[in-house]
């Protein structure tokens, strides 16, 4: 599930507090998106280091928010498949425990996401919060009617917020148009988007991207907003919410943005002479670097620059004949050195193919390192780690994560 996390005071454990400042972290879940497709699946690393995608049906003909769904009787199966996948250890009947009491046929994709985090977060201080729960609805209320009087006003500065950062040469977050309310309404069980002339309509209403921060601002007095990259970017327009609803935009973070480093992977790393950031330049690369100390790969450099050699010292005979051959030697090198890197690439696939514990390594690098080509958090579900270090895991995670640093950290466990 996603969300954000927000700090509301009331906790007398958090360093804010030592600092004067009671606060509490509030993790404030996307019960309202109605991306089903998003959440119906979850990405795990078998036994073998293979990604592996399972999913439930979630399948809704309606825009529903995704705290209205129920999960089916598929998902007994969902966490079968799960456990079975994933590697034996001492910490599968812990996981068991944790998958089986959080995700039930008939639960929310919502209240197993909290129940689950609750769990794992037991002890932190960290509170979750739904924004469908009838009572923060409530305290929502406010701040949507006021939204609904000033939405003239609203529309007007987003979309002149909107043109003026496009005229900057920045991206649109949320492409928005002369129909922006920044709100949606909720007609039975699905939410949809609310149109200018809807807006005296007797509806339940809902915040979008944009007017959201502010509402959970009212129900939040917030210290301070972590978010990701997506959520943060949202703030160059919803900035010109808050300016209309005349509240301050509180303190925006980045939230800690981490690989995982298992140490199998380090040595797979090591053993083939590979960093962290290789990974990132893609497989070739990899499977050039890890068989470059191969015999018989530097004869292609020996070759390359003896051909270089031979070609150029053409050079002068052809300038002597007719000076316009040198364009015509620079044509026939460049082909030549391509069939050459052509041929070098192909004996380092064909090299690659024969070792298969080379080509394993390299499939186990990337499962972990950069699944999809996609960062590890975006797609890796927690499970992963969970059976092969315990429930313990988030609470390892803590020691070794720097809350001061805002560039992408790598941890090795």
């Amino acid at each position: 599930m996603k969300g954000c996390a927000r700090l509301w005071p009331n906790n007398k454990s958090s360093a804010l507090d030592r600092a004067g400042v009671p606060a509490v972290p509030v993790f404030w879940v996307a019960a309202e998106d109605h991306d089903h497709e998003e959440i119906r699946w979850a990405a795990i690393l078998d036994r073998e280091a293979a990604l592996q995608k399972l999913y439930v049906d979630l399948s809704n003909g309606e825009s529903t928010p995704v705290g209205w769904l129920s999960f089916r009787d598929d998902m007994a199966g969902a966490i079968s498949k799960c456990l079975s996948s994933l590697p034996e250890s001492e910490f599968q009947l812990q996981l068991r425990d944790l998958l089986e009491s959080s995700y039930k046929a008939g639960t929310s994709p919502v209240d197993a996401f909290a129940r689950m985090m609750a769990r794992l977060f037991r002890g932190t201080g960290l509170m979750l919060a739904n924004p469908l729960h009838p009572e923060l609805r409530q305290f929502a209320a406010p701040t949507l009617t006021q939204a609904v009087r000033q939405n003239a006003e609203i529309r007007s500065a987003v979309l002149a917020r909107s043109r003026a950062l496009s005229e900057a040469g920045y991206h649109e977050q949320v492409k928005v148009d002369s129909n922006f309310t920044g709100m949606f309404a909720y007609r039975g069980k699905s939410r949809q988007p609310l149109r200018p002339e809807e807006i005296g309509a007797e509806t339940p209403l809902s915040p979008n991207v944009l007017l959201r921060p502010a509402v959970q601002d009212a129900i939040f007095p917030t210290v301070a907003y972590v978010g990701g990259p997506a959520e943060i970017a949202y703030f160059a327009q919803a900035g010109a919410v808050y300016e209309c609803l005349r509240r301050p935009v509180p303190p925006v973070f980045p939230r800690i943005s981490a690989t995982v480093v298992e140490a199998r992977v380090a040595r797979a790393l090591k053993k083939y002479g590979m960093e962290f950031m290789d990974v990132f330049r893609g497989r070739d690369f990899m499977k050039r670097k890890a068989v470059a100390s191969v015999q018989g790969v530097e004869l292609f450099e020996q070759v390359r620059d003896r051909v270089t050699l031979e070609l150029e010292s053409l050079r002068p005979v052809l300038n002597a004949v007719d000076p316009t051959l040198a364009g015509a030697l620079d044509t026939s090198r460049q082909k030549v050195l391509h069939q050459v890197e052509a041929l070098r690439t192909r004996f380092i696939n064909a090299e690659a193919r024969r070792d298969e514990t080379l080509e394993r390594h390299l499939e186990t690098i990337v499962n972990s390192i950069f699944p999809e080509k996609k960062f590890q958090e975006r797609v890796t579900n927690v499970t992963s780690f969970l059976a092969r270090y315990g429930l313990d895991f988030v609470g390892r995670l803590e020691e070794s994560l720097s809350l001061d640093s805002c560039e992408h950290q790598v941890v090795e466990i």
